[in-house]
């Protein structure tokens, strides 16, 4: 095969990995995010916001809805953060996209790692207290290796069946 075939294959295969990539890639939110400064909500406990982390297998994204029992009108005063609001208000969506998540294989209980290990947020998501600006990548990469570490360190079982499903 001439070099010429091979570049069009190479730029062939590059442009459907991209289309794939572009329309099959990361869902998008709904809407854009709101403006979000974890630094002014520092005196919270994270599980105002981030309700079920002490009774349920998973946390949860703040709505809409539960940002305005705490807010009555939008805290972002710009035009599209008021937007945002109005439009995230009436169907009660979340206003920021997940971005810590593990593979569909892995189970991993919030419950058991905060209410019974004990576990601060920190440990596992980082120091969210000093972000300004909503997270939209973690801030600690998760992966079975520093899973695996935390549990020989606090000598708690590392049985492959306790997170692979």
């Amino acid at each position: 095969m001439n070099s010429g075939w091979k570049f069009l294959v190479v730029a062939a295969s590059g442009t459907v990995i991209g289309f794939l990539l572009v329309f099959f890639g990361e869902p998008k939110p709904k809407t854009a995010m709101l403006d979000f400064s974890h630094v002014k909500h520092q005196k919270l406990s994270c599980e105002v916001c981030h309700q079920g982390v002490r009774s349920q297998a998973n946390g949860t994204i703040p709505t809409a809805g539960l940002c305005a029992r705490c807010h009555n009108t939008s805290p972002d005063n710009t035009a599209v953060g008021l937007e945002i609001w109005r439009t995230a208000k009436k169907d009660d969506s979340r206003l920021w996209p997940v971005s810590y998540r593990l593979p569909k294989h892995v189970y991993f209980s919030h419950r058991r790692h905060v209410a019974i290990a004990n576990l601060e947020c920190v440990v596992c998501h980082g120091n969210m207290t000093v972000q300004n600006v909503p997270v939209v990548s973690p801030l600690k990469t998760l992966n079975m290796n520093s899973c695996i570490d935390c549990h020989r360190r606090k000598q708690v079982v590392d049985d492959c069946a306790q997170c692979h499903r």
